[in-house]
């Protein structure tokens, strides 16, 4: 899969490092037009990766410094300075508008060969769409980020929110190794932390559109206060956090096969639990602490009474109708027995007062 990103407007600038070498960046073919762009600032400039340069909204979702290498060269940065970037790619930091003439008739043999037979995730805005549009046999395989956002059933298109949204998507696919060949594969692998409508293209030529729905006031009512927790004789859940990253870490990664035998986890769409660093697992508690403060899902930790010991997850997120969440939860493998527990004691507990939902999805345990 090729993903394309835009840059971001801010950009961190280094107090040292190597020149700029143009001889050294991915696609050369496209040497002679940067060539043509530099100035002798830029020639003497230190430079840094491209996946540290870059530190808008969306970058700082997508946290690249936490993706591992191999799955980070999936993406392609199209710049209005160097063209077309990989995030390995040491460049130096510069302020261009973009200027799709200058690159269009370069730009689009480089990329219609980085995206190969694979699938295309394009997370450009329009200005840096217009600098490579797919030819037909691409398009067909090509879907187009869209975020909007829901309130009270009115939607709507966002700025700010969009670029977070796209960031943590990528964020998401790349963590969890997802390998979608077709769109509607894609919209599953994000559909499962995502609400999402896939459009299929409004004419030949044209690429498909992955609507992202962030529910504002439609999850939950205006004004709603998540319970700050569930305890039980054997379970103790409150809502997870950064603080929780070494004991999550723990439980996950010594339970992986027993977490991919549980209901709700494992499938080709979203192959979690995945190899990850300590650090990339910080990354996405950070991220359930996101939406858990915007109100956009509810991720809760389960802890052992007695020790404090993670020994599960419970995910609460919006279903697929108004008003309804869908639900996933495991256990550590040496706390198999408690699953149904678990399992149960949450179903109950999103019945009852503290809850708004009209009604609640899960992954079936047997009974």
């Amino acid at each position: 899969m090729l993903i394309l990103l835009p840059p971001s407007e801010t950009k961190a600038t280094p107090r040292r490092g190597r020149r700029l070498d143009l001889a050294t960046l991915s696609f050369p073919e496209l040497t002679a037009r940067r060539e043509s762009l530099l100035d002798d600032d830029l020639r003497d400039a230190p430079t840094l990766p491209a996946a540290r340069l870059y530190t808008g909204v969306l970058y700082a979702a997508l946290d690249l410094g936490t993706i591992p290498a191999a799955a980070a060269r999936q993406i392609v940065i199209v710049s209005a300075q160097y063209g077309a970037l990989r995030p390995a790619d040491r460049v130096a930091p510069y302020r261009r508008q973009l200027e799709p003439s200058h690159w269009r008739e370069t730009l689009g043999p480089v990329l219609t060969a980085a995206a190969g037979s694979g699938l295309v995730l394009d997370c450009r805005s329009a200005a840096y769409a217009a600098a490579w549009r797919p030819p037909p046999a691409i398009a067909a395989r090509t879907v187009h980020v869209a975020v909007a956002e829901e309130r009270d059933g009115v939607r709507r298109a966002v700025s700010h929110l969009a670029k977070r949204t796209r960031g943590e998507v990528v964020r998401h696919l790349l963590l969890t190794r997802a390998r979608p060949r077709t769109p509607q594969r894609l919209a599953a692998a994000v559909g499962a932390c995502f609400t999402t409508e896939l459009e299929p293209p409004p004419r030949p030529g044209m690429p498909w559109t992955l609507t992202v729905v962030l529910h504002r006031r439609r999850f939950v009512p205006p004004g709603f206060v998540p319970p700050p927790g569930l305890v039980t004789e054997r379970l103790v859940l409150e809502p997870l956090g950064p603080q929780h990253n070494e004991r999550d870490y723990a439980a996950w990664t010594s339970s992986v096969a027993h977490i991919h035998a549980t209901p709700g986890f494992g499938d080709s769409a979203d192959p979690w639990p995945v190899p990850m660093t300590l650090r990339q697992n910080l990354g996405d508690l950070e991220m359930h602490a996101r939406h858990f403060r915007d109100r956009d899902g509810f991720t809760y930790t389960v802890l052992d009474p007695l020790g404090g010991d993670v020994i599960g997850c419970v995910y609460i997120y919006p279903g697929a109708a108004e008003r309804t969440a869908a639900v996933r939860s495991w256990v550590r493998a040496t706390h198999a027995h408690l699953d149904g527990e678990l399992d149960r004691a949450v179903a109950d507990w999103l019945a009852g007062p503290d809850w708004p939902f009209a009604a609640v999805s899960d992954a079936p345990r047997p009974r």
